[in-house]
């Protein structure tokens, strides 16, 4: 792979710690075109798979992004619980070289558009809410959110235990009356 595109080879602890007990750390560090990076958190992750012509990956969570973002992925896999993808922009190997060969040569053909959702998450949580809560006063207040876009108007939001708590920008209650 790493002769035709430039490859990233992102080193999880574990990974890493296998290839240095093997001694294939050197290995992979010698070869022209594959650069060995460390973990990305979420966000940079997400922002570099975007830009990527494909993902090989073993991870379900990466097809899950690979899906979402619409970027052709190629699942080192027997199989999988998540269905993200599957028959569209994720491609199964079962382990097979041949699959994989298949899928470097026409990767193209399982580009696809980003999924696009009508409302943001925080809209679809407050309805769910919303429908959910036996409690008048609480759902006019969620009702009141949800008409305010709430993710314009949560300025911060911290968890304790099992409960949410909600900072509001008061001020930015006024913009949306």
């Amino acid at each position: 792979v790493s002769s035709q595109f430039t490859t990233l080879f992102i080193l999880h602890a574990p990974t890493l710690k296998q290839l240095r007990k093997f001694g294939y750390l050197d290995d992979l560090s010698g070869i022209e075109g594959l650069e060995l990076r460390p973990r990305y958190s979420y966000v940079p992750f997400l922002k570099l798979i975007e830009r990527c012509e494909f993902v090989i990956s073993d991870g379900g969570s990466n097809q899950e992004e690979c899906y979402y973002l619409g970027v052709p992925c190629i699942l080192f896999r027997e199989k999988t619980e998540r269905q993200e993808g599957l028959g569209k922009n994720v491609i199964l190997s079962k382990y097979s070289n041949q699959v994989l060969r298949d899928f470097i040569e026409d990767y193209q053909s399982v580009k696809c558009e980003p999924v696009v959702f009508d409302d943001s998450p925080t809209q679809i949580i407050l309805q769910l809410l919303i429908q959910a809560s036996s409690d008048s006063t609480k759902r006019a207040f969620l009702q009141l959110l949800l008409f305010c876009r709430c993710d314009r108007v949560v300025r911060r939001k911290y968890y304790h235990g099992n409960s949410i708590h909600l900072q509001f920008d008061t001020t930015r209650f006024h913009q949306c009356g």
